[in-house]
């Protein structure tokens, strides 16, 4: 029987393997190579984009902070300025009152008694001042409550003056103005 000897072909089949291997190794190396750039050219394109869009987000807040800034500052300038008219017109409102209340006083002053303070502290007005007797006193309290302006006069204090034995009584009276007539 001949005798074949196969190991010199089995080695070039191997040869020819392992050279095809490599060719496919270097073939996939260089595919990943290729894979790998565009991937990373993919993913810095992605990022750079994302950077610009969150510099554009950022001048967008920065706007809208001075905006809102802006904003507030415009809501207390217009409190300020509703503030402002709503006193100038209460003050319209009330500047006829002012005439009204002076009339009263004159109308409601009888003889023998005369004022020596008028005190106006937002709608209560206080009166000291002197009387030939009580029932003058009672008088201009009387007189006022008439007036329909305030509402009824409350007495604080009358005494007789005791130093100079006078007549002539000191009275103290506070007046509540109504709001409205």
């Amino acid at each position: 029987m001949p005798t074949i000897n196969l190991l010199p072909w089995r080695e070039e089949l191997n040869e020819e393997k392992k050279q095809a291997f490599l060719i496919l190794m270097g073939l996939g190396v260089f595919a990943a190579g290729i894979v790998m750039f565009f991937l990373h050219l993919f993913i810095s394109h992605e990022i750079s984009t994302q950077v610009e869009d969150n510099a554009y987000l950022q001048a967008q807040i920065t706007q809208l902070d001075a905006r809102l800034i802006e904003i507030a500052t415009l809501k207390n300038e217009k409190a300020k300025l509703i503030a402002r008219i709503k006193i100038i017109q209460e003050l319209q409102v009330s500047r006829p009152r002012i005439v009204e209340i002076l009339d009263s006083f004159v109308q409601a002053l009888p003889d023998g008694l005369f004022f020596t303070l008028v005190k106006r502290t937002g709608s209560d007005i206080l009166i000291e001042g002197r009387a030939e007797s009580s029932t003058r006193v009672s008088k201009i309290m009387r007189n006022f409550e008439a007036a329909k302006l305030y509402d009824v006069p409350v007495l604080k204090a009358i005494q007789t003056d005791q130093d100079t034995h006078s007549s002539w009584k000191d009275f103290s009276l506070t007046l509540h103005q109504k709001e409205s007539l």
